[in-house]
């Protein structure tokens, strides 16, 4: 008998791969911070890619019989892949978000891929036959060279899909917060293109057409999908703020939330404009809001008793701005009073930025740079050669 666990260099990277993923998932699963949903969709995520790589491990090492359902039923765990990203992308932004009703027919394509596998086990599978032997010619091998065509397409799909929707919070998130959230959106691209790897490994399936029982693809994907897991578990230990999720004030109800606000139809004159500017500036200078770390378009417009859209079209329009920008340059100019004044002087430049509403010593340096064409520690310096 033929020993299932060969211990070559592909072997040990595709266990290693196995046990990531596989000790990962149960402990998002379980674990009680951050979004349940978006938590556990994760989980699965990583663990689908665990079961594949366990699938490919005993795909060529078992009997005919247990070779013929690892073969048969390792591929339709990959269409798992796309839908499962997207919906931990929606569960991460959306509030509302529930996994019922139509969120379930994204799964649609693994029920057929394995009622199609199935067929094939029980109708045209001879018995004691070997899979592999009975792929090599015939009907049989063109679905098995089609089929990773399909998903490798599906998952791209969704990963554009993924992007498009990253966009359109990244957008949102200028307009409504004083703050960015840059490590979030980061790392929720990452996951979007560490989706190349699988994806690309798939459609090489297709591309190169190796015969069926090559072990030279297998190494491609093998090595491809532990790359993914190895990131994501690095992650996961060095960024756990990542899996916690946003902050529950950026967080939508529902995607359609996300739209940008169209100010051509707006009824706002020209008098209510010059008002609203007037509440507004007159609000956030007077009371030093603008301080406020986790200040927000809702919740200013709450205060000020101005709906959001108008107070958006009045900072977009009279002050040529977005709200972040807008926000941060009043920042900026309270950061340069105090970097000038002798009280200050034993400031740190990271405790100046948490003085005027900064979260992180990046974002301030970024805004500082942006409105004074300078670092902080030069202008604190006298190197005062402005170009506002």
């Amino acid at each position: 008998m033929d020993n299932p666990i060969q211990f070559t260099f592909l072997a040990v990277v595709m266990w290693i791969g196995v046990y990531q993923g596989l000790i990962l998932a149960p402990v998002l699963w379980f674990k009680k911070e951050g979004n349940k949903v978006t938590n556990r969709l994760l989980a699965g995520f990583l663990a689908m890619f665990a079961l594949r790589l366990l699938f490919t491990i005993f795909q060529f090492s078992s009997k005919a019989v247990y070779s013929n359902i690892w073969l048969a039923y390792s591929l339709p765990l990959s269409t798992f892949y796309g839908p499962l990203y997207y919906l931990y992308l929606k569960s991460y932004i959306e509030r509302s978000f529930r996994l019922k009703g139509k969120q379930w027919f994204h799964f649609l394509p693994f029920v057929i891929f394995v009622l199609v596998a199935s067929t094939v086990l029980i109708f045209f599978t001879p018995d004691g036959t070997s899979y592999l032997d009975m792929i090599r010619g015939g009907e049989v091998k063109r679905i098995v060279l089609i089929a990773p065509l399909f998903v490798a397409i599906q998952t791209l799909t969704y990963m554009g899909m993924g992007l498009r929707l990253i966009l359109k919070y990244r957008r949102f998130i200028k307009a409504e917060a004083s703050f960015s959230e840059n490590k979030h959106i980061r790392w929720l691209v990452s996951l979007d293109f560490l989706l190349l790897i699988p994806a690309l490994s798939i459609l090489a399936i297709f591309f190169m057409r190796p015969p069926p029982g090559d072990g030279s693809i297998m190494y491609f994907q093998a090595v491809g999908v532990f790359v993914m897991l190895t990131v994501i578990g690095i992650v996961a230990l060095a960024r756990p703020e990542f899996l916690q999720g946003l902050p529950e004030i950026l967080r939508v109800e529902k995607e359609e939330d996300l739209l940008p606000s169209p100010y051509e139809t707006s009824s706002l004159s020209v008098e209510k404009k010059n008002l609203y500017h007037k509440q507004l500036t007159s609000y956030l200078i007077s009371d030093k809001i603008y301080l406020e770390q986790d200040l927000t378009l809702s919740e200013l417009s709450s205060r000020l008793k101005i709906n959001t859209r108008y107070l958006s079209q009045v900072i977009n329009e009279l002050e040529d701005s977005s709200f972040i920008d807008f926000i941060n340059k009043l920042r900026i100019e309270r950061a340069k009073e105090m970097l000038r004044h002798p009280a200050y002087q034993y400031y740190t430049i990271v405790a100046i930025a948490n003085e005027v509403g900064f979260k992180s010593k990046s974002a301030f340096y970024n805004a500082f740079k942006k409105f004074t064409h300078m670092t902080p520690s030069a202008f604190k310096a006298g190197k005062v050669q402005e170009n506002v």
